[in-house]
């Protein structure tokens, strides 16, 4: 069994790349420990960088009211300043999900830590605290990732993508391997190291191909409408409006998977009726066709004139017209 640690204890765990992620002042404050004290829920502000988008509100809801409620929020919330914003205003960090019980119970104040982090800090911060308390799923957690590998190298996202792409085809001896050697290379490999959840190897042919699903099922997904599980299961619908019309009936009416699951073996049933049904129409066509070239290439020809030929015609007729008459 995976035993995990909290974020401070992974920092502590490597000097190295501690100050690698945060900076060497903010490792060496993170580990002093900052102080805990309390703030009103109402002055804390959610954050574009949190990387956790959706979550099972019953779950979420039974959680709140089951051991928040009894032991109240034992792990504070992490919070930064709020950037432009009045003194005593701050933006969550880490702590998403403690921060949705403490609303659902309508609490008026929470527990929290403040720290001074710029954005990259913040970035990884939030995206480690999530993987250290409940999973990410996994296109919150690829897309994340690539977030924290933009900031570091001060790419775009369609740059890293491309960078790790070329690595990857390096390490098949597919292109020149000096990419291997690189900075740049050598930046990605510490990145994963810390982060400890997958090589750039198995993120490249495990994770990089949900950037290639559709983009009606992404969006959802970004936008938190839906569970993952669900989204890929609707995914497998190959005709675009049916998957839409699935997407919408499954977040509007909270569809199980199950549900889904036995909506898209029907779609997928339909798709390969129609397939059949429009590759025989096609083939009746195509014979169509041929007899009909056939007979206009017969008609300009001077096979009367060959009685061989002409023998053989008289036997081919005798067997259309037998053909007709079943």
């Amino acid at each position: 069994m995976t035993i995990r640690r909290s974020l401070k204890e992974a920092i502590q765990s490597d000097v190295e790349l501690s100050g690698f992620v945060f900076g060497e002042n903010f490792a060496q404050a993170i580990t002093v420990e900052a102080s805990e004290q309390k703030a009103p829920l109402a002055a804390i502000h959610r954050t574009s960088l949190q990387q956790r988008r959706y979550f099972d509100q019953e779950k979420l809801k039974e959680w709140a009211n089951g051991e928040i409620k009894a032991n109240g929020i034992r792990s504070a919330l992490w919070v930064r300043p709020l950037p432009g914003g009045q003194s005593g205003e701050y933006e969550l960090i880490a702590g998403e999900r403690r921060y949705r019980a403490a609303e659902i119970l309508g609490m008026s104040e929470v527990p929290i830590k403040v720290f001074a982090l710029d954005d990259h800090q913040a970035i990884m911060a939030s995206l480690v605290e999530n993987m250290q308390r409940q999973d990410l799923n996994p296109l919150e957690e690829t897309e994340g990732t690539l977030e924290v590998l933009a900031v570091e190298l001060n790419y775009s996202v369609d740059q890293v993508i491309s960078l790790l792409y070329q690595m990857n085809n390096a390490s098949k001896g597919m292109v020149n391997q000096n990419v291997l050697v690189s900075l740049e290379s050598q930046i990605i490999e510490r990145a994963f190291s810390f982060l400890g959840r997958l090589t750039w190897k198995s993120f490249v042919s495990s994770r990089l191909p949900l950037l290639k699903k559709p983009q009606d099922i992404l969006a959802v997904l970004r936008n938190g409408q839906i569970e993952y599980t669900k989204a890929m299961a609707i995914a497998q619908v190959k005709d675009a409006q049916e998957r839409q019309q699935l997407l919408n009936q499954a977040v509007s009416e909270n569809l199980s998977l199950t549900e889904i699951k036995e909506k898209t073996k029907a779609s997928q049933k339909l798709e390969v009726q129609n397939r059949e049904e429009l590759s025989e129409g096609r083939d009746r066509f195509l014979f169509e066709q041929r007899m009909s070239d056939t007979l206009k290439r017969f008609k300009k020809t001077k096979i009367w004139n060959n009685p061989k030929k002409r023998s053989q015609l008289e036997k081919l007729l005798t067997q259309l017209e037998a053909l007709t008459q079943d």
